[in-house]
């Protein structure tokens, strides 16, 4: 029973995961740092 726990338990964790990344704020206020062909490179 301890190991279904266990797994039911990272579904949930991973679940939550996708889902804060899914509705990440992207309107006004946000500011966009890397943008363009070059990326980070100096």
């Amino acid at each position: 029973m301890k190991r279904i726990s266990a797994i039911a338990a990272g579904l949930l964790v991973v679940a939550f995961t996708l889902a804060g990344c899914a509705s990440a704020p992207s309107g006004p206020g946000w500011v966009t740092l890397i943008d363009g062909e070059n990326g980070m490179q100096n």
